[in-house]
C-alpha cells in the first residue's frame, strides 16, 4: 500500500508538525460510537472548570461558590449550547484551544485531560464555537469550520494526499473579540448538528444521558440522599456535585426509593422498593491507602432490578447493578463491574444499584 502524499512542500520544523488531518477523522468519529458522548466530553470541561474554581477557593466560601457555579445545556435551532461561569478564558488561552492533544491539565487532578475531548463537536456539528470571558468586558470567540475541515481531509484521503494538523485547523478557524462580558463564562455551541448526528438534539434523550452519567446531586425524591452525599464528602475530598440544568430544568441521579414498572403502571405486583444504603471502603492490597468507595442498596424482594426508572421529561433509566465513577462521572455501565468485580454467580451483581467510586489516580 502506498503512503498519502503530503501536499505541505516543507520540511516539518516542529514535532507537533507531524501530526496530519487524517488523526481528525479517528478522533472525532471513531472514539465517539455514541454521538451522546459528545456532549459529556464539553459537560466534563466545564464541570473541571467549575471544581478548580472551588477548590482553590477559602474553605468558608466553597458552599456559596456550590450554589452559584453551575453548567446549562440548551437545545435551540438546531444547535447545542453547553454553558459555564467558571474562570472563563483570555485570548491566550483560548488560542490554545486549536491545539488539538494539548491540555494543560494535571494527569490525575481532572476529569479529562488529553486535550482530545474539545475536538468531539468536530463530528456533529456544522461548526464548533467556543466564546468565552475573563469578566474584564471582552469576549473572545473561536470558529472552527468543522465542516470544512472534515471534507478536506476526506477529500484529500480520496486522493492519496494528506495535510499537516495544524494547518487544516489554522485555515479553517477563526478568533474575534467583541466588547462585552463583564462575568466570566465560557459557551460551546455546536452549530447546526448535521444529520447523521441528530439522535443528539433530542432534549429528553439529553437529559436522560446526563441523569445517568454526570456529577449531578442526588434528587430530593431519593429518601438516602442526604446520607449517602454525607459519606460521599466524607470519603472523596473534593466530592463537586454540580448544578447542571437542560433548557432551563435541573437534572439529578436517576436514583429512587421505589418505583413502578414504566409498561404497568398500575400493576402492584410490579412494583421495585430498594433497601437502606450500604457502604464500603476499598483499600489497596497493603490495606493502607483509600483507592475506591462504593455505596449499594439491595433490592427488598431479594432478586435482579431489572425495571427501569421513568424520570418526568426523561426516558427510561436503567438502574440495576453497580456502575464505576471517576470524578463522579460515570464510566461504562453495570455491565463494566460485572464483568470485573463478580468472577462467579453474576447475576447477582443486579440485586442492587449503587456505585462505585474510583479514587486511586493510576487508573
Amino acid at each position: 500500500m502506498g503512503m498519502a502524499q503530503d501536499i505541505d512542500a516543507p520540511v516539518p520544523e516542529r514535532s507537533e508538525e507531524y501530526v496530519y488531518g487524517h488523526l481528525l477523522e479517528t478522533i472525532t468519529g471513531g472514539l465517539y460510537p455514541n454521538k451522546m458522548d459528545v456532549i459529556r466530553e464539553y459537560v466534563q470541561n466545564a464541570y473541571d472548570a467549575i471544581r478548580e474554581v472551588i477548590n482553590e477557593a477559602p474553605e468558608e466560601d466553597r458552599e456559596s461558590l456550590l450554589e452559584t457555579k453551575r453548567i446549562m445545556v440548551h437545545l435551540d435551532s438546531n444547535s447545542i449550547f453547553i454553558n459555564d461561569n467558571a474562570t472563563g478564558m483570555n485570548y491566550e488561552t483560548l488560542n490554545e484551544y486549536r491545539k488539538i492533544g494539548y491540555s494543560k491539565k494535571v494527569f490525575g487532578d481532572y476529569a479529562g485531560w488529553r486535550g482530545i475531548g474539545k475536538a468531539a463537536g468536530f463530528s456533529v456539528a456544522d461548526k464548533l464555537i467556543v466564546s468565552s470571558s475573563i469578566g474584564d468586558g471582552k469576549t473572545h470567540i473561536l470558529t472552527f469550520n468543522s465542516k470544512e475541515m472534515l471534507e478536506k481531509v476526506y477529500g484529500l484521503r480520496d486522493e492519496g494526499k494528506n495535510i499537516l494538523l495544524g494547518k487544516l485547523i489554522q485555515e479553517n478557524s477563526e478568533i474575534n473579540t467583541i466588547e462585552m462580558g463583564m462575568e466570566p463564562f465560557t459557551t460551546v455551541e455546536l452549530h447546526h448538528i448535521n444529520e447523521e448526528s441528530m439522535e443528539i438534539y433530542d432534549i429528553e434523550e439529553v437529559k436522560t444521558h446526563l441523569a445517568s452519567i454526570a456529577p449531578v446531586p442526588f434528587s430530593e425524591e431519593f429518601e438516602y440522599k442526604n446520607e449517602i452525599e454525607s459519606e460521599l464528602r466524607l470519603a472523596i475530598e473534593d466530592y463537586t456535585p454540580i448544578k447542571l440544568c437542560v433548557n432551563g430544568i435541573q437534572i439529578y441521579k436517576p436514583y429512587r426509593n421505589t418505583w413502578v414498572d414504566p409498561d404497568s403502571p398500575g400493576d402492584e405486583t410490579k412494583v421495585t422498593t430498594i433497601e437502606r444504603p450500604n457502604f464500603v471502603d476499598i483499600y489497596d492490597e497493603e490495606n493502607e491507602e483509600l483507592i475506591g468507595f462504593a455505596w449499594y442498596c439491595k433490592n427488598s424482594t431479594s432478586g435482579q432490578i431489572t425495571t427501569e426508572i421513568l424520570n418526568e421529561g426523561m426516558g427510561r433509566i436503567k438502574v440495576g447493578g453497580l456502575v464505576f465513577r471517576v470524578d463522579d462521572i460515570k464510566i461504562g455501565n453495570s455491565d463494566l463491574t460485572r464483568s470485573t468485580i463478580w468472577y462467579t454467580s453474576t447475576h447477582l451483581s443486579l440485586y442492587s444499584f449503587g456505585e462505585v467510586h474510583v479514587l486511586d489516580k493510576r487508573v
